[in-house]
């Protein structure tokens, strides 16, 4: 059986249909904005922590209620259309428990490995490029320059309280927009057969959303948003990999 993105949630004829995805996709523009450019202002926001979390609150809960909220009364999305696609398996049980360990298990490895395997394939080359055109140009260094365990506290129960709070709300909203949203959006706009339009798109707009973490994290983000996107297509379940997500950053942040 072909991959596909499923119907998306939206009753209507195809223009309106269309036309609906062409506005779900435009609300869904700044919210990625807005994750991909923070990244020049949070190492600096982190030094105050009251603004710090004002701005994380407000975006990884305020802003994505708000979002689901309109979403829900106004184009009709429940959270079954965004949690699961068309293909969705009833899995039963142990076997849902074995589907979701054994996909935390692939998006994990992917995550991890994608870096030393991109260092071969990709980086090394860039890196020869760069340093060769550092011979007549002076290029700016590119390293990390935030990551969310700056916030965490010094003191042990708290800072395991906040590094779950960032897990959960990270791996939950990113995994709602990134992947589940974007793909009503796409299925809209292009039809069930967009697989590599979303695919691709979703993987590229949630590795920028993390550049901020340097060479590594913009690998590794992008490798696990390619796989992360296929297997929720593949099972039908974005719940997988949102555990997996969260486990993911619990393991960092911890």
């Amino acid at each position: 059986m072909a991959l596909t993105l499923g119907s998306p949630n939206l009753s209507g004829n195809a223009q309106y249909v269309q036309r609906t995805g062409r506005v779900l996709l435009l609300c869904l523009l700044p919210y990625f904005a807005l994750g991909i450019g923070d990244g020049f202002f949070l190492a600096e926001l982190v030094r105050h922590p009251p603004q710090f979390w004002l701005y994380d609150v407000t975006k990884f809960v305020l802003i994505p209620a708000a979002y689901l909220l309109v979403f829900h009364r106004y184009f009709h999305i429940h959270a079954s259309a965004y949690f699961y696609t068309d293909r969705a398996v009833d899995y039963q049980g142990w076997e849902w428990l074995g589907v979701t360990f054994l996909s935390v298990v692939i998006l994990d490895v992917i995550y991890f490995m994608a870096y030393p395997v991109a260092a071969v394939l990709l980086i090394a080359p860039v890196a020869l490029v760069r340093w060769f055109l550092s011979l007549w140009l002076d290029l700016p260094a590119y390293g990390a320059i935030f990551d969310y365990s700056l916030a965490l506290p010094d003191d042990r129960l708290l800072r395991a309280v906040v590094a779950i709070f960032f897990s959960i709300t990270a791996g939950v909203v990113e995994e709602i927009f990134f992947r589940g949203l974007l793909r009503q959006a796409i299925s809209a706009l292009f039809g069930a057969r967009a697989v590599k339009t979303y695919i691709i798109s979703s993987a590229l707009i949630f590795g920028l959303a993390h550049w901020e973490q340097g060479p590594i994290g913009l690998t590794n983000a992008t490798a696990f948003g390619l796989c992360a996107a296929w297997l929720y297509l593949k099972l039908g379940d974005l719940r997988p990999v949102i555990l997996a997500h969260t486990l993911i950053d619990l393991y960092f942040y911890w």
